[in-house]
């Protein structure tokens, strides 16, 4: 398995962006957690409907999102995904639907991480 490497938040990025305002953080932690939540949904449908057109579009959305709080090791998983899902091929049937699976337990295990960091109250 691949995805054993547990992808972590990290603030450094909007902590420069927001020149070390803890309320700006905050703020773009629950603005992550609300589209996380939307996004990840939307995935879980457009997976098991094998709707790749739609789930490409729903990983582009979540790139940004993904980026800005750190987590920019899934670049090259997600370039992969949004290749593949825009243009299924045959070779990658079995493949697809698993590491599409895996992106969303990877979104939701960051949804997790931005909660418990939203919950400790040190981003307000």
């Amino acid at each position: 398995e691949d995805n054993k490497h547990p992808v972590q938040v990290d603030l450094t990025y909007l902590l420069e962006l927001g020149k070390n305002n803890r309320a700006f953080v905050g703020m773009m932690l629950k603005s992550f957690r609300e589209t996380a939540e939307e996004i990840t949904g939307e995935m879980e449908e457009a997976l098991q409907a094998s709707d790749w057109e739609r789930s490409a579009r729903l990983i582009h959305k979540m790139k940004f999102a993904l980026s800005v709080i750190g987590a920019g090791s899934l670049q090259s998983e997600i370039k992969w995904l949004e290749a593949r899902t825009r243009n299924p091929e045959a070779e990658y049937a079995e493949q697809l639907p698993v590491r599409v699976g895996a992106f969303i337990a990877t979104v939701k295990e960051l949804q997790a991480q931005v909660i418990r960091l939203i919950e400790s109250g040190e981003w307000q």
